[in-house]
C-alpha cells in the first residue's frame, strides 16, 4: 500500500516537473522576446526625441515656405 502511494506520488511529481519545464521554456522565450522589444522601443524613443527636438525648426521652415508662396496664390 505504501509502495503504491509512493509510486503514485512519484508519477504525479514527474508530471508536475514536466509542466514546470514547459512553463520555464515559455517564460524564457517571453523574456527573450521582450528584450528584443525593449531595444526596438528604445530606438523608436530616440527617433521620436530627435523629431521633437527638430519640430520647432521644421515648423518655422514650413511657415516661411507658406509665407513665401502667399503672394503667388
Amino acid at each position: 500500500m505504501k509502495l503504491q502511494t509512493s509510486k503514485n506520488l512519484c508519477i504525479e511529481l514527474s508530471v508536475k516537473v514536466e509542466v514546470a519545464k514547459g512553463q520555464l521554456y515559455r517564460a524564457e522565450k517571453l523574456v527573450e522576446s521582450l528584450a528584443h522589444e525593449n531595444g526596438r522601443w528604445n530606438t523608436t524613443f530616440d527617433n521620436l526625441s530627435e523629431n521633437l527636438n527638430n519640430l520647432t525648426g521644421n515648423l518655422f521652415l514650413s511657415a516661411a515656405f507658406l509665407s513665401y508662396l502667399g503672394p503667388f496664390t
